[in-house]
């Protein structure tokens, strides 16, 4: 392979050009959100604050609230109204669905089977699959997983906006030779969407246990001590929804013996994943359905 006509870039000059782009003005909501997703001290007023400060977010969850998805028999127009119909959990949900999801407007070429839609509908679904392993096998709201889910892939929208020639010829050579794309990122550039994701996370505070999720999700064996639980989650998620082909698969050729370990770590039966997985592909079609994606 020929790597002299690709382009040498450090993580510090990444850094650079995503911080002095549009990116970096969703970082704010972001960490606001992150705020009230993660104390629980925080009310319902502290969230329709953060929302309506916010008018494009404020727009889109009162849009969502209003959809067939979720079934109103009235005309919701205030957030408080719909945490009153949807309830916070759900209303926080969505808050940072939505937010999260400007992170993926632009351009929406298509690149072999990569787009920025197909991506974000695998992040999704990576996101739902995460909480659901958390509520049904280990009685958690995986809160923390649901927004490592919607974030793991950061770094490939990064590559498709500041690295995109290199990143085309990335994903065309990991699909004509049928290999993960963070493979061929190593060999053709020397970093990886996962350190670009981490080193974003950690440069824009992300807490600790979401930062180690988005720098390891495909190599969850070498998370720090104490955050393995989550880790180990992401990637049998990113893994179910990476076999099922639900949106864009970066990773299809996941190694089978490190999903193995993440069940057997967790305690987990491959039943329980079959169960969760048909679940999954019901609730992602009814998303599609209802202008998601």
């Amino acid at each position: 392979m020929d790597l002299s006509s690709e382009p040498i870039i450090t993580i510090n000059e990444i850094l650079k050009l995503v911080n002095q782009s549009y990116i970096s003005t969703i970082r704010h909501s972001l960490m606001e959100i992150f705020r009230v997703i993660n104390d629980p001290g925080t009310s319902a007023r502290d969230l329709t604050e953060i929302i309506e400060h916010d008018p494009p977010l404020c727009a889109k969850v009162i849009r969502l609230a209003n959809s067939a998805y979720y079934g109103s028999r009235r005309y919701i127009d205030e957030i408080k109204q719909a945490i009153v119909w949807l309830g916070f959990n759900t209303v926080k949900e969505l808050a940072l669905s939505q937010k999260i999801c400007e992170l993926f407007h632009g351009a929406d070429q298509l690149i072999g089977t990569y787009s920025r839609t197909n991506l974000w509908k695998h992040s999704a679904a990576v996101a739902l699959c995460g909480k659901m392993i958390y509520r049904r096998e280990l009685r958690d709201p995986g809160q923390v997983v649901y927004t490592a889910g919607l974030l793991h892939d950061i770094g490939i929208i990064i590559e498709d906006q500041f690295l995109h020639e290199t990143f085309v010829k990335n994903v065309i050579e990991a699909e004509s030779t049928e290999q993960d794309l963070y493979l061929v990122e190593k060999a053709r550039q020397g970093i990886t969407h996962q350190q670009i994701g981490y080193a974003i996370a950690e440069n824009w505070g992300f807490p600790v246990n979401l930062s180690v999720g988005i720098g390891h999700h495909h190599t969850p064996v070498h998370a720090i001590s104490g955050n393995q639980q989550m880790n180990y989650v992401l990637y049998i998620a990113n893994y179910v929804c990476q076999k099922m082909e639900i949106g864009y698969s970066d990773a299809p050729y996941s190694d089978d013996d490190t999903y193995e370990k993440c069940l057997n770590d967790l305690g987990i039966d491959q039943i329980s994943i079959d169960l969760i997985s048909e679940d999954l592909i019901n609730e992602i079609l009814k998303m599609e359905q209802h202008g998601w994606f």
